[in-house]
């Protein structure tokens, strides 16, 4: 049984559960898995009923596919630009993964979340509370997906090239740790081109049913690819160069220029009339900005990920284009792996399989109180090194769960003010504790504390 400054947590024996939350799906699983076991699509649906006693309106929740196919559902996806945007959608989301996806007891598994480098430090410190508060989670760890996904090729420091639903971006880490002034992005990506052919098909044959999103998702990755070169494609297309994709009512969609012209929307983003540089365009800028003490190991490791990366011929085009744009001293290197789609979350349970110990270190621990950041001294927050008093009535025998929550809260007040530009390492937090009572006989607990680590939540 491993502990965390001098804590023992049995939790760890059993399998963490990994949640991969992107913009376009929820991947979820065990640690211990192969794959994913639970991807469901990032919405939630509702709809307003009476109840059949009271007359009353009531809410019904519809999660993933089920939300997006059913009519006359108020739709939320909750995720914009990397950021959660609505919590009580999040909420439903993880009820409905861990409780009828996962089937398991949240109380019994720690947790780990991928994140964006987009969102703010107050968005995990609510995904903290609500994990601690609502599931009675014992232990979680946040970690940025683009550092998930540059540990699933061996990596520490890289440049991620990562396009998933909603975002298409370059972003560098070093050593483990992000560089936020080198990210390039554009809000171009997999929900765009399947936007392009809903309305390529919709405009062509109007007498069609709007086809949903899961539909089209399909048909874009079963028929389209990538040109080596656009125009010369173009050129070269015959009228009889067709495919048929069959639709579930049993109409047929035909595809001709549209299999190559709908992905080129990564690479031209004018072709369409999109003010936007390629993706390619991202890594140039995003290499410039990279200091030169690192850049040519930036340069050996250029990563790709998600699952608008997957079209066939995409990592041929890419280094094409790459090379093309990059001047510079030292030459490209670019990789990719078949199961890139999925990288988050495979390297997410790869590290609770094989770093167990490592990542020990960095789960939030929970006692059986959640101490609100808000309901700390604002004094606390400014002078962190003085003795700190908080008066906790009647509860003096929970001395060991009020200390880790206190050190939870400075955790999350010392990462607020950390500088994300400079690498930190945990060592140790030493504290010393003293119960006092006044002549009204309510108890005082005084820590004194000394920190010397801010890596929580850093990763």
């Amino acid at each position: 049984m491993s502990t965390l400054i001098g804590k023992e947590y049995p939790f760890h024996e059993s399998n963490a559960v990994v949640l991969d939350m992107g913009s376009g799906s929820c991947k979820a699983g065990y640690s211990g898995a192969a794959n994913p076991s639970s991807i469901v699509d990032s919405v939630v649906g509702y709809t307003l009923k009476k109840s059949l006693t009271t007359g009353e309106p009531k809410q019904e929740t519809w999660i993933g596919r089920a939300a997006r196919m059913k009519s006359n559902l108020m739709l939320v996806e909750f995720l914009k630009d990397g950021a959660i945007a609505d919590w009580e959608a999040i909420e439903n989301l993880w009820r409905y993964i861990l409780y009828k996806e996962l089937e398991v007891l949240p109380e019994k598994h720690a947790v780990l979340l991928s994140d964006s480098p987009y969102s703010p430090i107050t968005q995990r410190e609510t995904m903290a509370e609500i994990l601690f508060e609502y599931f009675n989670v014992p232990a979680m760890h946040v970690a940025h997906r683009p550092v998930l996904e540059m540990y699933s090729y061996g990596c520490t420091t890289a440049l991620v090239v990562h396009s998933g639903s909603q975002i298409t971006q370059a972003v560098p880490v070093h050593e483990g740790y992000i560089l936020p002034h080198a990210i390039e992005k554009m809000d171009l990506a997999g929900l765009s081109l399947t936007t392009y052919l809903q309305k390529r098909f919709q405009k062509a044959a109007p007498h069609l049913n709007l086809i949903p999103n899961y539909i089209m998702d399909d048909v874009k990755h079963k028929c389209c690819y990538i040109a080596l070169d656009f125009k010369k494609e173009l050129n070269l297309y015959k009228q009889n160069d067709l495919i048929h994709y069959k639709l579930p009512d049993g109409h047929v969609l035909c595809l001709g220029k549209e299999r190559y012209k709908c992905p080129e929307t990564l690479f031209t983003p004018s072709v369409f009339d999109v003010p936007l540089n390629g993706i390619h365009y991202l890594v140039a800028s995003s290499l410039k900005k990279i200091p030169s003490s690192i850049k040519e190991e930036v340069f050996k490791n250029i990563l790709l990920s998600g699952g608008s990366t997957m079209f066939k011929g995409f990592c041929e085009r890419f280094c094409k284009e790459v090379q093309n744009v990059v001047s510079d001293t030292f030459s490209p290197m670019i990789y990719s792996v078949p199961e890139r789609k999925d990288l988050a979350w495979k390297s997410g349970k790869a590290a609770m399989e094989i770093r167990k110990k490592e990542f020990q270190i960095e789960w939030l621990p929970y006692g059986d109180l959640w101490l609100k950041r808000n309901a700390l001294p604002t004094e606390t927050l400014k002078k962190l090194s003085e003795p700190l008093a908080i008066v906790d009535p009647g509860a003096s025998e929970k001395l060991e769960e009020f200390t880790w929550i206190f050190i939870l809260h400075i955790t999350l007040v010392l990462l607020s003010k950390a500088n994300f530009e400079k690498k930190t390492s945990f060592h140790e937090v030493c504290f010393s504790s003293m119960i006092s009572q006044n002549n009204t006989g309510v108890k005082t607990h005084v820590l004194h504390v000394q920190i010397s680590f801010v890596s929580v939540l850093m990763t």
